[in-house]
């Protein structure tokens, strides 16, 4: 069975940005030679571990030949609009199964990234391919 999991997720600049924050609260709080609450500490200090986690599994991925633009854990903004393997197969005018081989064989080729157990590719890579197909 599936277990619920109450939680935030933040990426890693997020996270860096946060402990700057309870950081300097901290040191305004030891200005007014007052502390934080016990359970604000344990928070920091657990946000610090997985901070410095995150960052050592990102200098491994790198050491072991991975770059950063291979990773995919790119932020959402308005300019990257994504769609689903039904509507690249639309756009580009093949089978839904014939996208999600192309995602699998080579992601990057279609800005492809799994969401949960779905795909989901970058628009303006999935237009650029059909309009270099009709050229064809």
């Amino acid at each position: 069975m599936i277990a619920a999991v109450n939680g935030v997720m933040l990426a890693a600049d997020d996270a860096e940005t946060l402990l700057g924050a309870l950081d300097l609260l901290e040191r305004l709080l030891a200005e007014r030679r007052s502390r934080p609450s016990a359970k604000l500490v344990h928070t920091t200090a657990q946000l610090r571990r997985a901070t410095r986690k995150c960052a050592a599994q990102a200098a491994a991925a790198t050491a072991a030949g991975s770059s950063p633009a291979d990773q995919t854990n790119r932020r959402h903004d308005g300019g990257y609009a994504t769609v689903t393997s039904s509507e690249a197969a639309r756009i580009l005018g093949v089978t839904t199964n014939a996208v999600r081989a192309l995602a699998r064989r080579n992601p990057r080729r279609l800005g492809s990234q799994r969401v949960g157990n779905r795909w989901v590719h970058d628009l303006a890579r999935v237009e650029h391919r059909a309009a270099r197909r009709k050229g064809r």
